[in-house]
């Protein structure tokens, strides 16, 4: 949207709300004006009554006509209002009174309307025609207002009809002339601006590739999640990986311990040490053979067991001289069995080990590209939401060029006549044309007398309701309060107005909050109270600091404060001032150093000032250097509407959002507004 155009729009956002204050105003004054209406519109309707029974114009012809635009879509029609502004243009009178000199042989334009005798060279019949067709006049019907009756008297019945048959035709074209100018304007500005966004959604496409491509991907916000489920699966996958080499780790330090206590010796001459138990075993079954069949005493038994003897003699002889104290048939089953698993647990574990370093690979991967696409993915959201909300505007541009085409073909049929005129009434005393004319003469004088009453409250007089406050969108309007606690009616009312004002501040996010004034405006403490309380429910803390005047201030503070200007006291923050106007320089740099301080302690700081608004500009623009809103109480029948007008101007000034309570309300309109509020 251009610059001018934004222009435009805050000057029709600064009239709406001026037409809105204008309103309220002048609702409080209604009867007056009833009364005064009635007073001019009696007068005027004597003096009328008077002048229409010496009137040369005799006969009345009326002609309807009626718009009925094809709207289509979001594209605005004209309102009935402008409509028959443009019925009632001079230069819509003036192509009816050539169409009509040119029948006369008489040529008309502005200059020859400007002089007195430019009727001289016509015919007595002609200079009347003229004359009524310079007096044609429209009516518009409150319930119908898209209807105009177009009203024209003239000597005659003929010249009545006819000349009014033909200014309705003139009134069409005028309008179709008018409305398709217009149209094609508008189309034309936004073929231009769809061109624009053309341009503009191509630039943005660019921008993608050129990010994208890096990546190598084609669905960023896709990939970006994939990676980031991958990422977690490995780490999870490494995390039960790590369980599983500890354990196998714990395993292989048991075995390792296990082993150490077996020789070596009998690891490394297990085969000669097998021979000789085979050896033995072989003479045991031939011993337990021959004893069955030979006696101890035998030779052949005596043979068997003396060789065993050698065998055994043999077998601990080299046990003793490999170092092999001791030895039971189950040591070399259970080196070979340890020696075994020990195998088996190596190469697992080797295996393992492989396995971590290749998801170690693969985590760092993933990592390494999470890193890029987190970099990366703030400016994709950005171009992607950008190209989407061009692509819409294009879409909305296309819709409002099409509904164009449409209305430009049939703009031709919005203005049409109901019906031709075929006849003219006689002029009576108080017809309706009459009447409307005295009506729009006490109107036109009523209205003066509203002008002069908007202008004496606009600029003296005072805020009178909770309206006017919600008119000012530069300011948040929080709520209302009474002139006393009294009026709130119950505790029941006083908590739901007291729970509105602080969720309307609360909705603001603001933390440092400084509190003043306009004339005539006083916050009730009860107030400060709920805020302290709720926000106590919601876990944060509140500290309310009160401006005073250092000379004036002799309490005496506390010892363990940490702040170097504000003083707690009693229980409560004070901020003793030297000056109204303005802080010193160092004074200001310390007391910014408090608020940071306090602020690291207290959720939320308010800073109350009762000394008013009135001549502390210099003072509000340095207190807003520390404070995050400006809290000002207006009071109702009080405060000036310039005093209005000045908050707004220190708001441009100090750049901060300025909070309105207006206060002093009576409980007949707080309890209205209340219930208003609850029906909505």
């Amino acid at each position: 949207m251009s610059e001018e155009t934004d222009k435009e729009l805050e000057q029709l956002r600064k009239l709406d709300k001026l037409r809105k204050l204008v309103q309220t105003i002048l609702g409080s004054h209604m009867t007056l004006l009833l009364l005064v209406f009635l007073l001019v519109l009696a007068s005027v309707l004597t003096i009328t009554g008077m002048i229409i029974s010496y009137s040369p114009s005799r006969y009345l012809a009326s002609v309807l006509l009626c718009y009925q635009p094809k709207q289509k879509g979001k594209i605005s029609q004209y309102d009935e209002k402008y409509v028959l502004g443009i019925l009632q243009r001079k230069s819509t009178r003036l192509n009816f009174l050539r169409q009509i000199g040119a029948k006369a042989g008489v040529e008309v334009s502005d200059e020859s309307l400007d002089r007195p005798d430019w009727l001289s060279k016509l015919s007595k019949k002609d200079q009347m025609r003229m004359m009524a067709a310079n007096q044609i006049q429209f009516v518009t019907n409150r319930k119908q207002p898209r209807n105009f009756n177009i009203l024209l008297n003239a000597a005659s019945e003929d010249d009545a009809v006819e000349l009014v048959n033909e200014f309705a035709q003139i009134c069409i074209q005028e309008y179709t002339k008018e409305r398709t100018h217009d149209l094609l304007s508008w189309k034309a500005t936004l073929e231009k601006e769809r061109e624009g966004l053309k341009d503009q959604i191509r630039e943005c496409d660019n921008k993608i590739s050129q990010l994208v491509m890096p990546l190598n991907i084609v669905t960023p916000d896709k990939e970006y999640e994939r990676i980031r489920i991958q990422l977690n699966e490995f780490q999870t996958s490494r995390i039960r990986l790590a369980v599983v080499l500890g354990n196998l780790n714990n395993r292989k330090k048991q075995l390792e311990k296990d082993l150490s206590e077996v020789n070596p010796a009998v690891l490394l001459y297990q085969q000669e040490i097998k021979t000789f138990q085979a050896e033995l075993e072989k003479l045991d079954k031939e011993i337990m053979a021959a004893s069955e069949v030979y006696t101890d005493e035998n030779p052949k038994m005596i043979a068997i067991l003396s060789r065993r003897k050698a065998i055994q003699t043999r077998m601990d002889e080299f046990l003793h001289s490999k170092g092999i104290k001791t030895f039971d048939n189950t040591m070399i089953t259970k080196a070979e069995k340890l020696s075994a698993e020990q195998k088996s647990l190596l190469a697992e574990l080797d295996t393992k080990e492989n396995e971590m370093r290749v998801l170690d690979s693969e985590i760092e991967d993933c990592r390494k590209r999470f890193r890029l696409m987190t970099e990366y993915q703030p400016k994709l959201l950005q171009m992607t939401r950008q190209r989407r909300t061009l692509h819409e505007s294009l879409a909305r541009l296309d819709e409002s060029i099409a509904e164009i085409n449409y209305m430009l073909l049939m703009v031709s049929k919005d203005l049409f006549v109901n019906e031709n005129a075929t006849a003219a009434v006689g002029n009576r005393p108080f017809a309706k044309k009459k009447l409307a004319i005295c009506v729009f003469a006490a109107v036109a004088i009523t209205g003066f007398a509203a002008s002069l009453i908007v202008l004496l409250e606009f600029f003296f007089g005072f805020v009178a309701n909770a309206n006017e406050l919600k008119l000012y969108d530069e300011f948040n309007y929080l709520g209302e309060l009474p002139a006393h606690e009294t009026m709130f009616g119950s505790e029941d009312i006083k908590t739901i107005i007291l729970n509105k004002i602080f969720h309307n501040f609360q909705s603001l996010n603001l933390h440092i909050i400084f509190i003043n004034t306009l004339p005539g405006g006083r916050i009730l403490p009860h107030l400060f109270d709920s805020f302290e309380w709720n926000f106590g429910m919601s876990g944060h803390r509140m500290l309310l600091v009160d401006l005073v005047l250092a000379e004036e201030f002799q309490s005496e503070s506390d010892p363990d404060s940490k702040t170097m200007i504000v003083t707690f006291s009693g229980g409560k923050a004070y901020l003793p001032l030297t000056s109204q106007k303005f802080f010193a320089p160092t004074e200001l740099e310390l007391l910014k150093n408090d608020f940071h301080n306090l602020h690291q302690e207290y959720d939320y700081i308010f800073i109350r000032n009762s000394f008013g608004m009135r001549g502390s500009g210099l003072f509000l623009e340095q207190i807003s250097e520390i404070c995050d809103g400006l809290m000002v109480a207006v009071a109702a029948g009080k405060t000036r509407r310039r005093d209005l007008r000045f908050l707004l101007s220190i708001q441009l000034k100090i750049k901060l959002p300025v909070m309105t309570i207006l206060t002093e309300y009576s409980k007949k309109h707080l309890k209205k507004d209340l219930t208003q509020e609850v029906e909505s």
